[in-house]
């Protein structure tokens, strides 16, 4: 007698980051915040404010602005590209959900966040020196995402599985964007979602009778939820199939 039971998937936190907490510490744990081209030092870590909370975005975050600020005056830096990469992550196997809250917040209602996102792996890394290097070839990478954002945060949730079992960096990167705006990465979440399987103790259920010509009696004394039982014969043919759904 084979008893099938259902398989209940179990997460497990590969890494979070929700940018509370000393700025230093979480760039010392692997984060960084990359100017391309542009001038000023317009990224890092940003403090909460309240335009920034009334989007979504509670806490601290991470991510840059297309603006410098001069006696109050907000002036673009043109052609500015900015890259916000995770650190190195050692992405189990397994199904892997990518989780991460993206916003902005411009100066004017109108004004437009232009970003994309890219998984990378240590092959695409390989001989990369400087800034420029970085952007020509994260120009050759399919995105995973990217849009346009105004005046607002969003949630990405989706699987990134072709990366399962090696290292892997994922990059944000804030360009082509004219207007004057802050755009902000938060709630960092990757996850491995495993099947559990359940270990059942063949003394948990009893058979009755035994031989039997047409009635058998299971006793599910564990109270499992059963998918589907399977009897055979002395001589291991299949003698009936039932699939219980539960």
């Amino acid at each position: 007698l084979l008893l099938g039971t259902a398989g209940a998937y179990a997460q497990t936190t590969v890494i979070s980051q929700d940018f509370n907490g000393v700025p230093l510490e979480i760039m010392n744990a692997g984060w960084r915040a990359i100017m391309v081209t542009g001038t000023g030092n317009n990224y890092g870590i940003m403090n909460s404010i309240p335009q920034l909370q009334s989007l979504g975005i509670t806490g601290g975050s991470i991510g840059g602005s297309t603006f410098t600020v001069t006696d109050g005056v907000p002036t673009n830096i043109p052609d500015i590209d900015i890259v916000v990469a995770s650190p190195v992550i050692n992405l189990p196997e397994g199904e892997i959900t990518l989780s991460y809250k993206v916003g902005s917040l411009g100066i004017t209602a109108t004004d437009a966040t232009n970003y994309s996102v890219y998984a990378l792996n240590e092959a695409d890394m390989e001989g990369i020196t400087t800034n420029a290097e970085l952007a020509a070839m994260l120009d050759t990478k399919t995105t995973i995402d990217g849009g346009t954002l105004v005046a607002q945060a969003v949630t990405k949730t989706f699987t990134i599985n072709d990366y399962a079992g090696e290292p892997a960096v994922i990059a944000f990167r804030l360009h082509d964007s004219p207007g004057n705006t802050v755009f902000v990465v938060d709630d960092f979440v990757v996850t491995q979602a495993a099947l559990g399987i359940h270990t059942l103790s063949a003394d948990a259920f009893t058979v009755y009778p035994n031989p039997a010509e047409d009635v058998i009696t299971i006793n599910n004394g564990m109270q499992a939820v059963l998918q589907s039982v399977t009897v055979t014969d002395v001589n291991g043919r299949t003698v009936l199939s039932k699939q219980l759904d539960g």
